[in-house]
């Protein structure tokens, strides 16, 4: 009897401390940084491998930097995800992994969001595609940590400028389809390469 009492009471340490050890490690877990659409007057895409992309909006309308009407529902498809992705999990803590997470400086797209004046609202590396195809590895200016978000943000992203504009948009070529396929495919992680092990599942309250 008394042998039993000292399994229950260690059993109950035992869940105690590994609910202790939950709780901690989803409060650790960011939120997605929260966006409001309707503010966002400027985009802007960089990267090491094509021209910079800088969409702007104009009344109800968007456009490229020299005017050319862009393509809205593309544009409206990509914010519409910016504000509703959420975290998955943190995949790293530091800059460790960045080449394998696409987020190395010569593989990384840095976008920023900006309001009707000039301010910056959002700042992103975005990296590569999960090896489900739906979740994408990311990284918040000024933050150091990586993490995966529930959207697919990587072939939106990679659009070079043609491919944002409203003409090119509507009657897209099969080789410029066959060219975004191939860059979003280049930008998924092989299912045989060596990533740093998840640290923490996020469960949304």
């Amino acid at each position: 009897m008394k042998l039993l009492s000292i399994l229950v009471v260690l059993a109950l340490l035992v869940a105690y401390t590994v609910m202790q050890r939950s709780e901690k490690s989803v409060g650790d877990v960011p939120r997605a940084m929260a966006l409001e659409q309707t503010l966002v007057y400027g985009i802007t895409l960089r990267s090491d491998f094509q021209p910079e992309v800088v969409l702007k909006r104009q009344g109800d309308a968007w456009t490229l930097s020299d005017s050319t009407p862009a393509n809205e529902e593309l544009v409206q498809r990509l914010l519409s995800d910016l504000a509703d992705m959420h975290v998955s999990r943190i995949v790293a803590r530091s800059g460790s992994h960045d080449l394998e997470l696409g987020l190395s400086a010569k593989d990384a797209v840095h976008l920023i969001l900006q309001d009707e004046h000039g301010q910056t609202l959002m700042q992103l590396d975005i990296g590569r595609q999960g090896g489900d195809l739906l979740s994408t590895f990311v990284r918040y200016g000024g933050d150091e940590k990586v993490l995966a978000m529930d959207k697919s943000l990587v072939w939106q992203v990679r659009r070079n400028r043609d491919g944002w504009k409203q003409v090119q948009a509507d009657n897209l070529s099969s080789d410029t389809a066959a060219n975004e396929t191939a860059a979003a495919q280049q930008a998924v992680v092989p299912a045989d390469a060596v990533l740093p092990m998840p640290e923490q599942a996020y469960q949304q309250p």
